[in-house]
């Protein structure tokens, strides 16, 4: 009933983005919450990411550009397609990503390594003999095909919504916490008044 939408469970205050500060919120909610997910999504922030750079198709076109691969990407039929289709593995069985990922190298081009070697690194593994070795990113993380067929959201872009539209409550930058408090209690209790 509630699938679409974003219902907050907790609020945090934290002082600080790093590793250290995503460690201590997760700790106290283990301490005071029985806390098994079956999902988290977040932003692809190292720290965030380390404790549990942007979604898996929009870091590969990054990519792209930055090793100067536009203008072909831009003109290259080809070219864009296997991108694409790197990209498309994020909606491929976990299982069956490698299968998946070692039949498709074929069809870039030698000069493509800067990209394939990149993609290795970070998404799955780069190649030790007969095995991979850790990426940066495990498949598991950006990988979003049980998502997908279970009706999940595969972005963030809703929890940003909330934010926004929190912070437009809020309306002004630096509230005192008297404020903040009396912005939480109300959304609170509009979303425990929707959901009756």
């Amino acid at each position: 009933m509630y699938s679409l939408q974003i219902i907050p469970l907790v609020y945090v205050l934290l002082t600080g983005k790093n590793t250290d500060d995503y460690n201590s919120l997760f700790e106290q909610l283990l301490l005071h919450y029985v806390y098994e997910p079956e999902s988290v999504l977040v932003d692809l922030e190292s720290a965030t990411l380390k404790s549990t750079k942007t979604m898996f198709p929009e870091a590969t076109q990054i990519e792209v550009q930055s090793l100067g691969l536009q203008n072909k990407y831009t003109n290259d039929d080809k070219f864009r397609i296997n991108v694409k289709k790197l990209m498309g593995l994020a909606f491929v069985p976990v299982g069956d990503v490698l299968k998946a990922y070692s039949s498709l190298i074929n069809d870039f081009d030698d000069e493509d390594y800067l990209l394939l070697d990149y993609f290795e690194r970070v998404w799955v593994g780069q190649k030790k003999s007969s095995r991979r070795g850790k990426p940066r990113f495990s498949l598991q993380l950006w990988n979003i095909y049980d998502r997908v067929i279970q009706d999940l959201s595969r972005s963030n872009n809703a929890i940003e919504g909330w934010h926004h539209a929190f912070n437009t409550s809020v309306s002004i930058k630096h509230p005192s916490i008297t404020k903040l408090a009396k912005c939480i209690l109300r959304v609170q209790a509009r979303f425990e008044i929707d959901i009756e």
